[in-house]
């Protein structure tokens, strides 16, 4: 099997701002109609001009930038990582981090003790680099053994590659061994507004990027972008309970993982989002940031 991804190409539609969706162009064509080839411009709008629009990234492109000039020691054959029985694993693990890289559901009902939810469907190496510390071991949790090649795959192309082994069977390997886990509970959309109506005491933190923020949040969300969110953690009191929401419930589970793992133990994964939220007709608050005011709907 060969990598055919090289390292830097996992996240590429978010290599730069205002991207075109055209799959090909000219010199000519982008003269004509490239803002940032305006020749009108002076040298410190055009610098404006760009750091002005783009899109949050992680600190790994930093990273790429000096392995893609040194290369990268991963080629040819992809290296799968070590199998782990469950005795192995759990005598190995507590070196390192173990990345859980199942759907939220199932993490959420399920999953060892210090683990990050990554979910597969989700441009898991974008927020792996985000959330993940490099040179740091990786124990790797997989909704199936098969999926372990694509895992790697995933992590190699942003330079995650001390992959230290993955467990056999994942989840259900380490229970059958009556080993403890931990869950995180998933609730609906209309069952956190059953709570706010009730005047429960709740904090809802909204991982989504700004722009969605602003196009239509739950009323009173605090927002921060999860890439963000293990800098800006001590802004919420441990003790509080938290609901993380996000546009579908994916990116809400890392940050409730996030958020677990830093010792906040009533955490809940708001499961369908602010998708499911708007299909339930359900309040929604949208900020017109020109005129810096929300409205209602």
């Amino acid at each position: 099997d060969v990598l055919e991804v090289l390292p830097g190409h996992g996240a590429g539609s978010l290599c730069g701002a205002g991207m075109s969706k055209a799959k090909g162009s000219t010199l000519g064509a982008e003269r004509e109609t490239n803002a940032y080839l305006n020749p009108a411009l002076t040298e410190e709008e055009f610098v404006a001009k760009i750091l002005g629009t783009s899109p949050p990234f992680p600190q790994y492109y930093l990273r790429m930038k000096k392995l893609n000039s040194e290369g990268h020691k991963v080629f040819g054959t992809l290296p799968l990582p070590k199998v782990m029985e469950a005795n192995e694993f759990m005598a190995a693990h507590t070196d390192g981090l173990i990345v859980d890289f199942r759907e939220p559901l199932s993490f959420g009902a399920a999953h060892i003790e210090g683990s990050v939810n990554i979910p597969m469907g989700n441009q898991p190496s974008f927020w792996a680099a985000w959330m993940v510390q490099y040179d740091t071991p990786l124990y790797i949790i997989a909704e199936a053994d098969t999926d372990i090649e694509n895992i790697t795959r995933c992590l190699i192309r942003v330079g995650l590659d001390d992959i230290a082994g993955y467990l056999r069977g994942g989840i259900k390997t380490w229970v059958a061994k009556g080993e403890d886990f931990l869950d995180i509970p998933q609730v609906s959309v209309r069952f956190l507004d059953d709570m706010m109506d009730a005047g429960e005491k709740v904090t809802v933190i909204d991982v989504r990027t700004e722009n969605e923020f602003n196009e239509g949040h739950v009323k009173g969300a605090k927002h921060i972008y999860l890439g963000n969110l293990k800098e800006r953690i001590g802004k919420f009191n441990p003790d509080d309970e938290i609901y993380c929401i996000c546009g579908g419930g994916s990116r809400s589970a890392v940050a409730a993982s996030v958020l677990q793992n830093a010792g906040f133990e009533m955490v809940f994964n708001v499961f369908g989002g602010m998708s499911s939220w708007k299909n339930a007709g359900l309040q929604v608050v949208a900020t017109q940031a020109k005129e810096n005011k929300t409205v209602t709907a």
